[in-house]
C-alpha cells in the first residue's frame, strides 16, 4: 500500500510539473496545461483516498467493528424470535433452527 501511495504522489507531481512547464513554454496552451496539472494532481489525490479507504476496510479495526454490529443484530434477532415463539407464531423447531444459526454469529471470534 505504501508503494502504491508513493507512486500516486509521484504521478500527481509529474502531472503538475508538466502542466506548469507547458504554461511557461507557451501561454497559448495555458488551459490545457492547467487541465493536465490540476487534473493529474486531482486524479492522484482521489486515487490515494481510494487506496486509504480500501486499506481501512481490510483492517482489523473495521472488521472487528463489523463483527460487533453483526453480533448485536443476531442477539436482537434471537430475542425477536423468542417473542414470536412465546406468542405461538413460531414452533419450537423453527425457533431452534433459527437460534442455532444466530448463535454461530454470536459465538464466532
Amino acid at each position: 500500500m505504501k508503494k502504491n501511495i508513493i507512486n500516486r504522489v509521484i504521478f500527481g507531481v509529474i502531472c503538475w510539473v508538466i502542466g506548469f512547464a507547458i504554461v511557461e513554454l507557451n501561454r497559448e496552451f495555458e488551459w490545457l496545461a492547467l487541465l493536465i496539472a490540476f487534473g493529474g494532481t486531482g486524479c492522484a489525490s482521489l486515487s490515494i483516498i481510494a487506496t486509504l479507504i480500501k486499506a481501512f476496510k481490510e483492517s482489523d479495526l473495521y472488521n472487528d467493528k463489523k463483527k460487533e454490529i453483526n453480533k448485536k443484530k443476531a442477539e436482537q434477532e434471537i430475542l425477536r424470535c423468542k417473542n414470536l415463539l412465546d406468542a405461538g407464531v413460531l414452533t419450537q423447531d423453527e425457533f431452534d433452527k433459527k437460534a442455532n444459526e444466530l448463535k454461530m454469529v454470536i459465538l464466532q471470534n
